[in-house]
């Protein structure tokens, strides 16, 4: 079972942050206490709603000093595989994540979303992580 957890940027500092999300705008870091009536977290920070986006239970298939099991992949971040750029997404048509087409040689798959289950193994992503939509909006501009 993948780890349900969120990003979003932090509208005081722009600094991303990584959690639990709690309503459309507020990231919360580790929770202390928990009970049926009352939480306590370490953390509690108001973020973008335009920048959440969900941790999709992939890493990517770079190997750094800094991410030596590959970078998490979320929903808005733009990867790359050979010669193709895509944008994951929420397909809520299926409800699920999907890669969105941005960039490709082949002209017929443009603007298409695969379902990602059945485009990349969960223990072995191909997928390079290159960005984000809200970082760098202009990865969005090949797009057919």
């Amino acid at each position: 079972m993948r780890e349900i957890k969120f990003r979003g940027k932090r509208i005081d500092n722009d600094e991303w942050v990584y959690g639990y999300l709690i309503g459309n705008d507020v990231i919360v870091g580790k929770i202390v206490e928990w009970d049926s009536e009352f939480f306590c977290t370490e953390f509690w920070y108001k973020v973008d709603p335009e920048t959440v986006g969900q941790y999709i239970g992939l890493r990517d298939s770079k190997r750094t000093k800094e991410y030596p099991n590959g970078q998490e992949i979320y929903e808005g971040d733009v990867t790359r595989r050979g010669e193709t750029t895509y944008q994951i997404v929420w397909m809520e048509n299926r409800a699920k994540f999907g890669a969105k087409v941005i960039r490709s040689e082949c002209v017929l798959v443009r603007n298409l979303t695969f379902p990602l289950d059945h485009y990349v193994d969960e223990h072995d992503s191909l997928l390079e992580v290159i960005g984000n939509i809200y970082e760098y909006p202009e990865l969005l501009a090949g797009r057919a």
